[in-house]
């Protein structure tokens, strides 16, 4: 499954809302980083539907037709859990945080209040060794770096650097 399709689990997963409501979520809020067009939105809502991990109902309501309302089956509420509880990596930590901080954001969603403090601290394992071995690199590689090129690593690094005391902090508040 795609990130766009296990946003579109987790939003649901909140409460049931029709497809231009789900599109809304996106353009409402963080999740914006993924398209809420049109284009995007409906053709995932009719794979993850016809997939069984979506359901669709029509309500009465605010229009003559009525409107269909998406809802997460037992086996899509199962296949985000499943999701949201995977181990992280240090590959996703590297080339895709997005996917990872997408997967916080659902754990309350997903009934695991209790998994919130052991994600984060997984998290912050899995990025501070990804931070050594970065620092590692660093003092073999600035030796014979250009300086532009040392500029652009060490954004990189400050950037998990940050990462990982905002996971740290994070941490222990939840705790």
């Amino acid at each position: 499954m795609t990130n766009l399709e296990f946003a579109i689990l987790g939003i649901l997963a909140q409460r049931a809302r029709t497809g231009y409501a789900v599109r809304m979520a996106f353009e409402r809020t963080p999740l914006g980083t993924y398209s809420s067009s049109p284009g995007s939105i409906y053709p995932a809502l009719g794979r993850l539907e016809q997939q069984g991990l979506l359901r669709r109902e029509r309500r009465d309501g605010e229009s003559a037709r009525g409107s269909q309302v998406y809802t997460p089956t037992p086996e899509g509420s199962r296949r985000l859990s499943e999701w949201v509880q995977a181990p992280v990596t240090r590959e996703q930590v590297r080339s895709d945080f997005a996917s990872v901080m997408l997967r916080l954001s659902v754990i309350d969603v997903v009934g695991r209040t209790d998994r919130l403090a052991s994600f984060l601290h997984d998290l912050a394992e899995t990025v501070a060794a990804y931070v050594v071995e970065l620092e590692e690199f660093r003092a073999e590689f600035a030796p014979s770096a250009d300086p532009s090129a040392l500029a652009a690593f060490d954004v990189g690094l400050a950037g998990y650097r940050g990462q990982l005391a905002w996971l740290r902090r994070t941490r222990d508040a939840s705790q």
